[in-house]
């Protein structure tokens, strides 16, 4: 059981079986060449929980970056 603490949003989970994630998995091996790695991760951001609520829809989430981006670094950087 996964408890919210206050003032955070309830979690997600996104079946990677879904049609949504086959989908996404389908346009990650077309545009990058190589399988889609499935991987279940907690999240920070409140908006997903909301959109899957709301629309009733799954939401997929794909991280993106470059290795010297230094995600969340005091330098971090998107190119």
């Amino acid at each position: 059981i996964i408890e919210p603490l206050p003032g955070r949003a309830p979690a997600v989970r996104t079946s990677p079986t879904s049609n949504v994630m086959k989908r996404c998995a389908q346009a990650y091996a077309e545009t990058f060449g190589t399988d889609c790695k499935f991987v279940l991760e907690g999240w920070s951001v409140p908006v997903t929980s909301f959109l899957t609520r709301t629309s009733g829809a799954e939401v997929a989430m794909i991280g993106l970056a470059l290795p010297d981006d230094q995600i969340h670094a005091p330098n971090e950087r998107f190119s």
